[in-house]
C-alpha cells in the first residue's frame, strides 16, 4: 500500500498483520492501529484473558471494568464539547460517499478484508485457539461475513422479585454494537457474561438468556413473540416497525443515554424464582429483597453455602453451564455439497460430484466444531459456520448395531436416507398446504420443514477431520472419495416439541398445530399410495424472512412397505400401528380423509374449538 494513502484512525486496523484487529470503528479513537482492545491482544496475553469480559468503550476502544454504559466519561465530555448529538454509526465502510476518490475506496475494501482475516486468524484457527474477547460462533461469522449494520444493544438489568433490590447497583448495565447477521439469543449471551462476572461471586450457577431473563422494552413494553429467536437485524426491524415513529424513542431508550442509532435498549428483568428452581440454588442477595436476605440468613446461617439440595439432589451433578460458555475448538474443513432435488412424482435424486471435471465443483470452507455439543438418539451435532451463518453438522453414531459401532459406509447411508426424508416430508406437506387451500380447509400454516444441505467432506492427506470420528485408514479402505458425508442445518432453538413418535399418534384435537400435524400424517399416507407413514414428527420454533414465528419440522422417521427408508422403519408393522392408532380429527374429515382413500363428497361435522 502507498505511503501517501491516509489510514482512518477511527478503525481497528494493522494492514502489516490484518489478522490482529477486530476491524471496529472508534469515533474518538485518535491514533491509526489497533483499538486498545487488540493491542492488549497482541502484547500481554495474560492481561487480554483478564480483560476479555470488561466492558469496551464505543468512542476511544478503551476496555473499563467498571463502565456502565457504552461509552465512558471522557468520550461523553467529548461528545459535549462538539455538539453530537449521537455518535456516528459503528460501520462507516457502507456510508461513504459514492463520488468519493477510489483510494479511500481501496481502504475500504482492505479494512473490510482486514475485517474478515482478523476474525478467521483470531477465533477459528486449527486447534481451537480464540482470541481473548471472541464470543459466540454467531458473533464470529456475522463480523466475519462483514454484516452491513452494526446494531447497539443495551442490556440494563433488573430483578422481577421486588423493586427495592440491589440489582441494578451491583450488575453492571451492559452495551456492545453487534453485527445485525447475529443471532439474537447469542448477542444476549455475549452481554451476559458482564452480568455473570459479578452474579457468580455469589452464586454457584451462571445467568442464561433463554432459562432466566424476560425481556422488555422501555416503558415496561414486551417484546415481539418469537422475536428473540432470531438475528439481531431481525429483532430490531420487528420491533422498528411497531415503535420506530414512537415520541418517546422506544428502541433508544432514556434520553440521558444517546445510543448510537440504530440501537435497542433493553430491560433484563432476572426471573428469580425461575433461576432457583431450575438451578436448585439460591440467587445472589442483591435480587433478593432486605425482608427475604433476612430470611435465607435465619435459614442459612453465616458461611453457609446457600444451595438448595433436595435430598434427591445430593448424589447428583449439579446443572450444566449455559450453553453459551466458552466454544470448544474449530478446524477448517473444506466441503462440497451434493445438490437434492424432489421430481413430480415424489422421487429424490441426488447429483453427486463429477471428479472427472474438478473445475465444475464449487468447494466450501467451513469451520467445524472438533467435539459435539450436542446429541441425539442416533446422531451427533457439531456447531459449524456455513456461508458466515451458524449452522449444525450431523452424523450417525448409532444405527441399531450399538453407540459408537457406526463403519463410514453405514454413517454414508443414513445421512443419504434422512436427505430423502426430509426432501419427501418437503413434498409431502407442500401438496398438503396446497390441498387444504384448495378446499378452503383452515389449517395451521405456520409449519416449514426444516432448509438443509449434504455436504460431503473433503478429506486432506493428514486424514478425515476429529469431527467425522473417522480415520485415515477407514477412509483408505472404503475407496470412495465422496465417503464422509453430513447433514447440514441451520441452528436453531434447542426447545423441541414432539407430535408423534416412533409409534406413537396423538390426535391433538385441541391444539391447532397438533391437529394440522396429524391430519398430514393421514394425507401422506393416503398421498403416498399407502406406502409411507410419517413418523416422530417434532418441530421447533424459528422465524421466517418475514419475522413471523413459525415450527421447523426435522428428524422425521418413516415406515415404508419395504423397511428401507432408514433408522427407525419399522415396515409393514409400522404401518399397520399408525393405522391402528391414528384417530381422525376434524381436519382429517374437512379434507375428506378416510382410511380407504379420498372421499369424492363428505357430509362436513359441525366446527371443533382445536385452534388454541
Amino acid at each position: 500500500m502507498a505511503n501517501n494513502i491516509p489510514i482512518d484512525p477511527t478503525l481497528c486496523t494493522n494492514p502489516e498483520s490484518p489478522g490482529e484487529s477486530c476491524g471496529g470503528s472508534f469515533d474518538h479513537k485518535a491514533s491509526p492501529g489497533l483499538c486498545a482492545m487488540c493491542y492488549i491482544a497482541t502484547k500481554d496475553a495474560a492481561k487480554a484473558e483478564t480483560m476479555k469480559d470488561w466492558p469496551q468503550c464505543t468512542g476511544c476502544s478503551a476496555q473499563l471494568k467498571l463502565l456502565k454504559g457504552p461509552r465512558c466519561g471522557a468520550c461523553l465530555r467529548k461528545d459535549q464539547q462538539i455538539g453530537a448529538a449521537t455518535p456516528p454509526p459503528r460501520n462507516p465502510l457502507g456510508t461513504q460517499d459514492p463520488n468519493a476518490d477510489s483510494s479511500i475506496k481501496s481502504i475500504q475494501e482492505l479494512q473490510a478484508e482486514a475485517r474478515r482475516n482478523a476474525m478467521q486468524a483470531r477465533t477459528l484457527q486449527k486447534g481451537g485457539s480464540k482470541a481473548p474477547a471472541a464470543g459466540s460462533a454467531s458473533l464470529q461469522a456475522a463480523m466475519a461475513k462483514g454484516a452491513s449494520r452494526q446494531i447497539t444493544i443495551y442490556l440494563v438489568p433488573m430483578a422481577s422479585n421486588g423493586a427495592r433490590t440491589e440489582a441494578s447497583r451491583i450488575l453492571a448495565n451492559a452495551s456492545r454494537a453487534f453485527p445485525e447477521d447475529m443471532t439474537m439469543i447469542d448477542a444476549l449471551a455475549y452481554l451476559l457474561r458482564h452480568w455473570n462476572l459479578d452474579w457468580e461471586k455469589e452464586c454457584s450457577e451462571s445467568l442464561t438468556p433463554r432459562e432466566h431473563i424476560s425481556l422488555r422494552l422501555l416503558g415496561n413494553l414486551g417484546i415481539q413473540p418469537h422475536s428473540t429467536l432470531g438475528t439481531v437485524g431481525q429483532f430490531f426491524d420487528a420491533h422498528d416497525r411497531i415503535h420506530g415513529n414512537h415520541p418517546k424513542k422506544i428502541l433508544q431508550g432514556p434520553t440521558t443515554l444517546r445510543l448510537p442509532s440504530p440501537a435497542i435498549y433493553l430491560e433484563g428483568l432476572i426471573v428469580v424464582k425461575e433461576f432457583e428452581d431450575r438451578t436448585g440454588t439460591l440467587a445472589p442477595y442483591f435480587v433478593h429483597t432486605e425482608k427475604e436476605n433476612r430470611k435465607r440468613k435465619g435459614i442459612w446461617g453465616p458461611g453457609l453455602d446457600s444451595t438448595k439440595r433436595t435430598r434427591s439432589q445430593l448424589s447428583t451433578p449439579l446443572p450444566t453451564r449455559s450453553e453459551f460458555a466458552d466454544l470448544p475448538g474449530f478446524t477448517k474443513v473444506d466441503f462440497v455439497f451434493a445438490p437434492v432435488s424432489v421430481a413430480q412424482d415424489g422421487s429424490v435424486k441426488i447429483e453427486w460430484p463429477d471428479r472427472q471435471a474438478p473445475d465444475e465443483i464449487t468447494t466450501w470452507t467451513c469451520p467445524i466444531q472438533d467435539v459435539p455439543f450436542d446429541q441425539g438418539k442416533t446422531k451427533m451435532v457439531y456447531k459449524v459456520i456455513f456461508d458466515g451463518l451458524p449452522w449444525v453438522a450431523k452424523r450417525f453414531f448409532d444405527v441399531g448395531a450399538g453407540t459408537g459401532q457406526v463403519e463410514i459406509q453405514e454413517n454414508h447411508n443414513e445421512v443419504v436416507k434422512e436427505a430423502t426424508r426430509l426432501s419427501k416430508l418437503g413434498y409431502f406437506l407442500k401438496r398438503f398446504l396446497a390441498e387444504a387451500k384448495r378446499q378452503g380447509v383452515d389449517i395451521e400454516h405456520g409449519i416449514q420443514v426444516t432448509d438443509f444441505r449434504l455436504g460431503i467432506e473433503v478429506v486432506e492427506d493428514s486424514g478425515p477431520s476429529m469431527a467425522s470420528g473417522f480415520s485415515l485408514e477407514q477412509y483408505q479402505a472404503a475407496g470412495d472419495p465422496d465417503i464422509i458425508v453430513w447433514l447440514f442445518e441451520p441452528r436453531r432453538s434447542s426447545k423441541v416439541k414432539h407430535w408423534s413418535g416412533t409409534n406413537e399418534y396423538p390426535p391433538w384435537h385441541q391444539n391447532k398445530i397438533g391437529s394440522t400435524l396429524n391430519a398430514f400424517a393421514h394425507y401422506a399416507y393416503l398421498f403416498s399410495q399407502e406406502s409411507t407413514v410419517l413418523a416422530d414428527l417434532q418441530t421447533a420454533t424459528a422465524i421466517d424472512e418475514n419475522g413471523e414465528g413459525i415450527q421447523v419440522l426435522f428428524d422425521v422417521m418413516t415406515h415404508t412397505l419395504n423397511g428401507s427408508s432408514g433408522v427407525g422403519d419399522h415396515g409393514k408393522t409400522g404401518i399397520e400401528t399408525f393405522l391402528g392408532m391414528h384417530e381422525c380429527v376434524n381436519r382429517c374429515k374437512y379434507l375428506r380423509l378416510s382410511r380407504d382413500g379420498f372421499e369424492s363428497d363428505s357430509e362436513l361435522p359441525p366446527e371443533e374449538s382445536d385452534d388454541d
